[in-house]
């Protein structure tokens, strides 16, 4: 509780305060009966004592009611001017000067109920500061610079002689100061502390309670005293900023039911910061000293229309898959500042390339605070929209899947949200951990909140981490390359403290609202892909997991060529090597086909032109034998590949430039690798016609058909790939216009072939198998018009 004995209008734009229910003045010859009212008042003002046409500070009456105006934009207008009235049942309340003809203040009492409250002015005056007897005035670095007996005013902010109140004699004796010069000051109390600003120096730093008065008076020509300012009168601004307590926002936390890391004081042992240090002390300790330790801090920002509680959880390890010494995580509650309701609530993600997690206009109830799900291991937060403890995606994240345009069917596809709840096991949330998880609620008596100082920064020593804190290496990330395998290490490293970066969020919140931008996204195909760890490769991994339906996505990556790897136990490792250039789908049509273990061989080739030379990012994509599309990825700058496929099927791999195209067939056996280098152009498409000659022929004959027409359709494919050889050894020699004649002969004769094997279907042929064969016939004649367009 604060007490304060103010000469001036407090403005209360978008804060609150709770004025005391009577009026104090300084002398006992007056008792107060009146209660304190804000209005604005939108008419100039006449009132009796000081006018001024320039800028105007009235009081009324001598006896009566009591109103001081001022012009709270200092326009030389009549808008916004604030009103204080309040009511004496004497008419003493004045304090003569001896220059006899203007009276002094109207001294308010305000009881404000508070954690913060901050003043600011202008005034050409000294400040008293009033105590009882045995009070002192410290510095900003704790030194004593004063201390005074009962009864005494001390002046503050100006080299002026004492100021002091005579109690007995019931009158004020003023010695004024040599200095009438205009002075900025700002006023700060806090829970108990109080700190006074002039002009920008910070003079005052001072414990215990205290009065505060400060005086208005006009003397006998004061006028011609003026320094210029175009403010003749003394009291020209005062604003309020009384903060709400952060407890009537502070989150309810529900914690998994085998947690064993809370929020807590980094120093809650000692001031030792190491990081293996503060992990076993903290790990060492009962559940009982855990509760009694559990300390969450908060950090405001006046944000304009909206203020920002930012509360801060600090832990001592974080025990997810990145783990690392110490841990810091956040919640933001946005408040309106003219209704005190809450617009928004954010809570921390992993990483940043996790979206946060927004809840909008949530709501509450009278009371109700916004109640959050700490994730298990990682602390990240999940707003619980039901307050209910339990994590239900439909309703607990609103942009849990958020709707994200891609270039492929289905255009809207559903991200996942990018919390590890529900995931990744251990980190699953579900009724256990609302029926035996701890929850810890604001008005708890475990719940101690603090504000972040620059006391409490100051114990950090000035370093931006925390110190003797290594990185601890969380993972390691199977990747597949040319040639065999190697391993990338995933490391945890301790977090930067919040207030270092002071263009971070931390200082602008609304940089805490996730942005969808320059995300990659997909789905992992599998039969259970929960827990997939889909990584990102760069000088520092980018990684998130799928979800149980193998949906992920990462959010704000840089544009650039990357490889993605996909690990997951009992699949062999997924690659793709691809380029973002904005929002990125990967796989194709936005789904990773990974393959499992015991059925997976390699592909691995080089991509040429027909000199022979390399081509980088070349588009390699795999097909299967019904012609689906499986794999897509590109050529690395030494025009490598490599894809990871079923032994189960036989497969086309497809290499495209700009201009060219160059095929190749593969098949192989689970464990094997198998070369498939591709030179694209004109003889690499006819080269693989050939190759598909042969299987078709090899198929005919499995036909169950009669000799004569089995005969006449094999006849007819021998003829083919004849011609498709005539064309090769014309290309051989660069003559393209006779390798094409050649090749529309070719096609002549599969067109001839199609026809025949129609006219038998459902007679000498059966209906399946004609379909089979016609469609590998109608794919051969596909390719032989794709060579005939493609240049030597």
């Amino acid at each position: 509780m604060i007490f304060l004995i103010l000469t001036a209008v407090i403005s209360s734009d978008g804060f609150a305060f709770m004025p005391s229910t009577a009026l104090a003045c300084p002398s006992g010859s007056c008792t107060s009966t009146a209660s304190i009212n804000d209005t604005t008042f939108n008419s100039p003002i006449y009132s009796e004592g000081i006018k001024d046409t320039d800028r105007e500070i009235g009081m009324g009456p001598s006896s009566g009611d009591k109103t001081i105006f001022y012009d709270d934009f200092h326009d030389g207008n009549y808008d916004g001017w604030t009103v204080v009235r309040g009511s004496w049942s004497a008419a003493n309340c004045y304090l003569e000067s001896t220059c006899g003809h203007c009276g002094a203040s109207i001294q308010t009492p305000l009881n404000i109920s508070t954690e913060k409250a901050v003043f600011q002015f202008y005034a050409a005056f000294p400040l008293l500061d009033c105590r009882g007897a045995g009070f002192t005035l410290k510095d900003s670095h704790g030194d004593t610079i004063l201390s005074f007996g009962p009864d005494y005013c001390v002046p503050w902010g100006s080299p002026s002689e004492v100021r002091f109140w005579i109690r007995d004699g019931g009158y004020w004796r003023w010695t004024w100061p040599a200095d009438t010069g205009w002075h900025f000051y700002t006023l700060v109390f806090e829970r108990g502390e109080y700190r006074l600003f002039y002009d920008g120096i910070s003079i005052i730093n001072a414990t215990g309670p205290a009065r505060i008065d400060a005086a208005t008076l006009e003397l006998g020509g004061w006028q011609h005293r003026n320094p210029g300012t175009g403010y003749d009168n003394v009291m020209v601004e005062w604003e309020a900023l009384v903060e709400v307590p952060a407890s009537k926002y502070a989150p309810n936390l529900w914690f998994g039911s085998t947690e064993e890391l809370y929020p807590t004081s980094p120093f809650f042992d000692d001031e030792d910061l190491s990081g293996e240090d503060n992990k076993n002390d903290y790990y060492a300790l009962s559940l009982d000293e855990k509760m009694d330790n559990f300390t969450i801090y908060y950090h405001t920002v006046d944000a304009g229309d909206e203020i920002v509680y930012e509360y801060w959880f600090y832990y001592a390890f974080n025990d997810f898959v990145n783990k690392h010494y110490h841990d810091w995580e956040t919640v933001y509650v946005f408040v309106d500042k003219s209704t005190e309701e809450v617009t928004r609530v954010v809570a921390s993600a992993h990483t940043k390339e996790f979206p946060n997690n927004v809840l909008e206009n949530p709501q509450f109830a009278e009371g109700e605070h916004a109640g959050i799900l700490v994730e298990e291991g990682s602390h990240a937060s999940c707003t619980d929209r039901n307050n209910n403890g339990l994590f239900e995606r439909d309703t607990d994240v609103t942009n849990g899947y958020g709707t994200v345009i891609t270039p492929y069917p289905p255009y809207i596809a559903q991200c996942p949200f990018a919390w590890g709840i529900g995931w990744l096991p251990p980190y699953i949330w579900d009724e256990e951990d609302q029926l035996n998880g701890f929850r810890i609620t604001y008005d708890s008596s475990y719940y101690n909140l603090k504000e972040i100082t620059g006391d409490f920064i100051s114990k950090f020593g000035g370093l931006d981490m925390f110190p003797n804190s290594p990185a601890w290496l969380s993972v390691e990330i199977e990747v597949p390359v040319i040639g065999g395998t190697y391993l990338v290490e995933l490391f945890g490293y301790p977090p930067e403290h919040p207030w270092v970066d002071k263009d971070g969020r931390y200082y602008h919140p609304y940089k805490i609202i996730p942005k969808l931008s320059d995300f990659v996204t997909g789905t992992v195909s599998g039969s259970d892909t929960t827990g997939a760890i889909v990584v990102i490769l760069s000088e520092e991994p980018y990684y998130t997991f799928a979800d149980e339906n193998g949906n992920f996505m990462l959010n704000n990556i840089p544009y650039g060529v990357y490889n993605v790897v996909v690990n997951l136990e009992g699949y062999t490792p997924y690659k793709q090597r691809f380029m973002h250039e904005g929002n990125t789908s990967l796989g194709v049509n936005g789904t990773l086909y990974i393959i499992p273990e015991s059925e997976a061989f390699r592909i691995e080739g080089i991509a040429t032109d027909a000199e022979g030379n390399i081509i980088p990012n070349a588009t390699i994509n795999v097909y299967d034998e019904s012609g689906t599309q499986l794999f897509t990825t590109l050529t690395d700058e030494n025009g490598t590949y490599l894809v990871m496929v079923s032994e189960r099927q036989v497969y086309t791999v497809e290499a495209l430039t700009e201009t060219e195209v160059g095929l190749a067939k593969v098949s192989g056996k689970a464990g094997s690798v198998v070369r498939a280098d591709i030179t694209v152009g004109k003889v690499s498409i006819v080269e693989y016609i050939d190759r598909e000659l042969q299987d078709l022929i090899e198929e005919v004959n499995g036909v169950d058909i009669t000799k004569g027409i089995k005969n006449s359709l094999l006849s007819k494919l021998e003829s083919a790939r004849s011609k498709n050889e005539d064309a090769l050894k014309f290309i051989g020699n660069g003559k393209e216009k006779q390798a094409n004649n050649m090749l529309n002969a070719e096609d002549n004769i599969m067109n001839a072939f199609i026809n025949e094997v129609e006219a038998q279907s459902g007679k000498k042929l059966a209906e399946e198998d004609t379909e089979h064969v016609i469609a590998e016939a109608m794919s051969i004649r596909a390719l032989i018009r794709l060579a005939i367009k493609t240049p030597i």
